[in-house]
């Protein structure tokens, strides 16, 4: 009896995947290309995410005031849904407008590996779009 129920803790702990919440911060670089030739050149910026589980799927919400939302495919891999944020207009007219087209998260206990591919269209005085693809290993928090 003693056996059968150590065999019943040791699969109820294998059935439990990795812990999707917490605060992770890193660095994310970024490179892409855009349509009228140039490049965006290469940059790397510090970022903060806090991760909420909701069961088969991560979110967190960006700076620019949308959610964005992974769907977890495997116990320590997310992958991202498209999502737009709000386009922004500035004081010289031109607009601004980003969406994550896709991307992956890896969790390796405390380590989130970040993959993000997204669009960036400018129009106005100057008008572009440019591709830009954002990597980068982020540390969690600890609470």
């Amino acid at each position: 009896m003693r056996n059968t129920s150590l065999v019943f803790v040791c699969l109820g702990l294998m059935g439990c995947g990795p812990e999707w919440n917490g605060t992770f911060v890193g660095t994310l670089s970024s490179t892409g290309f855009c349509s009228d030739g140039s490049s965006v050149p290469p940059s790397s910026d510090a970022v903060q995410v806090t991760l909420a589980d909701n069961g088969d799927s991560v979110t967190w919400e960006s700076n620019c005031g949308a959610t964005f939302i992974a769907d977890i495919n495997d116990d320590d891999q997310a992958n991202v849904r498209q999502t737009s944020c709000p386009a922004t207009t500035n004081a010289d007219g031109v607009t601004t407008s980003f969406t994550v087209e896709d991307g992956t998260l890896t969790l390796n206990d405390n380590t989130l590996q970040m993959e993000i591919n997204f669009f960036v269209t400018v129009s106005g005085t100057i008008s572009a779009t440019c591709s830009v693809s954002s990597d980068g290993t982020l540390k969690r928090l600890e609470e």
